[in-house]
């Protein structure tokens, strides 16, 4: 199947669904540029910068390393508003039963 894929263009679907999209040169860019990256860390560290104050390694993650799976979109948070929000959340979590009052009003 590689064989009939080796033409297509570097932007093709196809290609990069079979991960046939990172070159030889794409690893030789992203290695040089986490070694440039490394050697600016050297040189703030041997400029006195604290320790802490540095940034952190930079990694470029390779296609390989990715699963060929796309993440899935952050889900936005359920916020409640009242207690008795709360109170059906909790008594969902908790097999369904009424275990959870809400506090009463004194009367």
């Amino acid at each position: 199947m590689k064989a009939l894929v080796a033409y297509l263009p570097m932007d093709s679907a196809l290609r990069r669904e079979m991960g046939l999209d990172w070159s030889m040169a794409h690893e030789l860019c992203a290695l040089n540029v986490e070694v440039a990256f490394e050697v600016y860390r050297a040189v703030l560290a041997s400029g006195g910068v604290k320790r802490s104050r540095l940034p952190k390694s930079l990694h470029i993650p390779r296609p390989a390393e990715l699963g060929r799976k796309r993440p899935a979109p952050p889900r936005e948070r359920r916020r409640a508003s009242t207690v008795e929000e709360v109170i059906a959340v909790l008594n969902a979590g908790h097999g369904g039963g009424n275990r959870w009052h809400a506090p009463q009003p004194p009367t």
